[in-house]
């Protein structure tokens, strides 16, 4: 499952970068603030499923190692205001 192609660590840095930026911008905007339904609808869209189809999302989920959607929503939040370009990732460099 690993690739040695992409560069997770730089990921996971730039992810954890843009998300404490966010966070030092004022003392009410954190990650955990994010709405569900827009990490739901994002992971959906990578994975090709339907977002109001739950029991198709929770089956991709589980195809992924993880327990649910729930689950997945959770571990994606992390990694949501990074990938989605939401965030003028330049800003926070």
């Amino acid at each position: 499952l690993l690739n040695p192609q992409i560069d997770s660590t730089g990921a996971v840095k730039a992810a954890w970068s843009v998300n404490a930026a966010v966070t030092e911008s004022a003392p009410h905007r954190s990650i955990h603030r994010l709405r569900p339904d827009l990490l739901a609808a994002h992971i959906a869209d990578h994975w090709q499923v339907p977002t109001d189809d739950r029991p198709q999302l929770d089956a991709a989920a589980r195809d992924r190692a993880f327990f649910d959607a729930e689950e997945a929503i959770d571990a994606a939040r992390t990694f949501y205001l990074h990938a989605s370009g939401t965030i003028d990732k330049q800003s926070v460099n």
